[in-house]
């Protein structure tokens, strides 16, 4: 898979495609809706944290949403590289 997925600190940012980005605070059906056509699959892991709603693709991205908004990610392998890196809220997330 083309590595199209660029985490940073206020969302993701969608490779070669004019600036589009997945900013926090968007709502968790158009964020996990996009994040599916961009990976070409579904969430492998849906884990409720307390007030969180953790989502895990195969390619090793967690997304967090609180009340359905989009508050944190988490990237490591296998498509990103080690130590695993993280930004906004990861909601006390460990594997």
């Amino acid at each position: 898979m083309p590595q199209r997925i660029i985490p940073y600190s206020g969302g993701l940012k969608i490779a070669d495609s004019g600036g589009l980005e997945i900013s926090f605070s968007r709502k968790q059906p158009g964020v996990e809706s996009a994040i599916n056509r961009l990976t070409g699959t579904e969430p492998t892991e849906r884990r409720p944290l307390g007030q969180c709603e953790a989502l895990r693709w195969e390619n090793g991205l967690v997304l967090f949403f609180v009340n359905r908004d989009f508050v944190g990610w988490i990237a490591g392998p296998p498509v990103w590289p080690v130590p695993k890196q993280s930004a906004g809220n990861t909601c006390g997330w460990s594997d």
